[in-house]
């Protein structure tokens, strides 16, 4: 799409704004320019009277909150989303939304609510008929029966989600990983290593360093478990390159923003300072203005 057209379309330049957003989201890294592009995106929609894009990029700052932490702000964030989205009936997002509530909540430890809102997910992509989501909606909810202990119906759920996604083509690491945890604390240490290593190769090929991570620790205990420490020691390694890169592009960000927070003082006090030399400059043209016109009296 031509810049010019973009610049006199609020809709294009709202898009154009999250989709900036998002690519740096998943950087799992620039959460600061999540935030500046989500919220220029929401500024231009609110301004034009664009809640379809409003709530999209609500939605995002909400994915930002919650991968910070900030759980509280990422709830209310995705609640405002499915607010401005559902007069419009746009499902998949509402579904988005609500399964990223239910995340929310597993983050918080709080399982009983993740359940809750996994399940309205679930009931909207059966609504939809959307194959990949109820994929997704069944692995989550088999993740949170996990952390409740409840074993038996987390690999029932975690074997649908595989089945169903196998369906699709779509094949993303966390459903190996979570799988294989489950496996794992069933005794099947075997199984468990064949997922876990599935997982670390999708991860590898999508560029994804959290699960490579995740997925290599999970193997260095599973070595570990079985006296394989060549191994053990080889997939440790790997989660320690792989979780230190993270650390050390968060901390190469932190100093790029401290970089630029210098940098826009400096110009700050540039332009603070040209403004009081001009303002002496208007001053001293007035006086000698007075001047010359009393001269001519």
């Amino acid at each position: 799409m031509p810049l010019l057209q973009e610049e006199f379309d609020p809709a294009l330049k709202a898009d154009r704004f999250a989709q900036m957003g998002m690519a740096y989201y998943y950087q799992y890294v620039h959460m600061d320019s999540v935030f500046h592009y989500s919220n220029r995106s929401y500024e231009i929609a609110l301004a034009h009277g664009l809640p379809k894009k409003q709530g999209r990029a609500i939605f995002q700052v909400g994915l930002a909150y919650s991968f910070l932490g900030n759980y509280e702000e990422a709830i209310s964030s995705y609640k405002q989303s499915i607010a401005l989205l559902e007069p419009f009936n746009l499902d998949e997002q509402i579904g988005s939304a609500y399964n990223n509530i239910g995340g929310t909540y597993f983050e918080m430890a709080n399982y009983e609510k993740a359940i809750e809102n996994y399940e309205q997910a679930l009931e909207v992509a059966v609504t939809m008929k959307d194959t990949i989501s109820i994929g997704i909606d069944n692995m989550n909810i088999g993740e949170a029966y996990y952390k409740m202990g409840m074993l038996l119906p987390a690999r029932e759920k975690l074997e649908a989600a595989l089945a169903i996604l196998k369906l699709t083509n779509y094949d993303p690491p966390t459903g190996h990983l979570f799988y294989a945890r489950i496996l794992d604390a069933l005794g099947n240490t075997q199984l468990a290593e064949q997922e876990s290593l599935k997982s670390v190769k999708i991860a590898k090929e999508k560029g994804n360093l959290k699960y490579i991570s995740e997925a290599s620790k999970l193997l260095s205990m599973l070595y570990a478990k079985n006296e394989d420490f060549e191994k053990a020691y080889m997939f440790q390694e790997q989660f320690t390159v792989y979780s230190d890169s993270i650390m050390k592009a968060r901390e190469a960000n932190e100093i790029e923003k401290l970089q630029l927070n210098f940098q826009l003082k400096e110009q700050k006090d540039a332009v603070a300072s040209l403004s009081l030399k001009n303002k002496y400059v208007t001053i001293i043209y007035v006086l000698v203005g007075i001047g010359l016109l009393l001269l001519t009296v």
